[in-house]
């Protein structure tokens, strides 16, 4: 391994550890859970926005209806009184109005199918946003009353030669007594 890799490396190790430092893991998880929320309210305002648009779209099916069903009364009346050239322009307007129809009826199908999966992203983001806000307050109280555990030190065991002679002894004793 070459000097020049070496020091490489020892200089990224040593900024991620400032990195490390700086970062305080309570902001991060604040900043998280935020983003969450906002990304739940872009879903919700675009499940507004679709629910809107099924509205009108059901709103023109309703008024397409209605007009097809005009316009059959008015090819009967043609067709009563033999005007064939007046049926062909009603027919032509009949044809238009039943392939919006279906346009309109596959894009209420679309409408309704991105509508539930909406509906289902926004019930599982919600369920994990509560999640990671309980796990945030149980760090939290974590953070606010740590356990008085004094780190174990193995320095401050300090053996004198008094122990070791009385541990001897001991141990002497055990032997010669089985």
């Amino acid at each position: 391994m070459t000097l020049v890799t070496r020091i490489s490396r020892l200089f990224k190790s040593d900024i991620h550890a400032v990195i490390d430092r700086i970062e305080d893991p309570q902001t991060i998880l604040q900043q998280a859970m935020r983003e969450m929320a906002e990304e739940i309210n872009n879903y919700q305002n675009r499940l507004k926005t679709l629910k809107h648009e099924h509205k009108a779209l059901q709103t023109y099916t309703e008024s397409y209806h209605t007009a097809l069903t005009k316009l059959v009364q008015d090819l009967d009346t043609c067709f009563a009184n033999d005007k064939p050239k007046l049926a062909k322009t009603l027919i032509r307007q009949k044809l238009e109005l039943e392939r919006s129809l279906k346009q309109i009826t596959q894009r209420i199908e679309e409408n309704e199918s991105a509508m539930d999966a909406l509906s289902k992203t926004i019930s599982e983001q919600q369920v994990r946003l509560e999640a990671l806000r309980q796990k945030a307050e149980i760090y939290s109280e974590e953070q606010k009353s740590p356990l008085d555990i004094t780190p174990w030190n193995p320095a401050s065991i300090v053996v004198t030669a008094e122990d070791i002679e009385i541990a001897f002894l001991n141990e002497q004793h055990k032997r010669k007594s089985s």
